[in-house]
């Protein structure tokens, strides 16, 4: 139900206190969030951090993991010289 109303979980999730004043702590997790938040997919820092918390249908986020873990893996590859 809520699902279909994305902007409201944006809002409900959106942080006012804590996570950028923890940037340094978790840089990765914060850009993490920031990354998912700007495709309009609800994610928060879980507690105090560094674990991300993502809110939303299943299909959708295991096609987004899939896509975030073939890009790690191609930003892993090494040219030998």
């Amino acid at each position: 139900m809520l699902w279909s109303q994305v902007r409201l979980l944006l809002e409900a999730t959106a942080d006012r206190l804590h996570q950028q004043a923890r940037r340094a702590m978790y840089p990765v997790s914060l850009a993490l969030v920031e990354s998912l938040r700007a495709e309009s997919i609800p994610a928060m820092i879980s507690g105090a951090g560094p674990s991300v918390i993502v809110l939303g249908a299943a299909g959708e986020l295991a096609t987004r993991q899939a896509e975030e873990q073939q890009a790690a893996e191609q930003s892993r590859i090494e040219i030998a010289s």
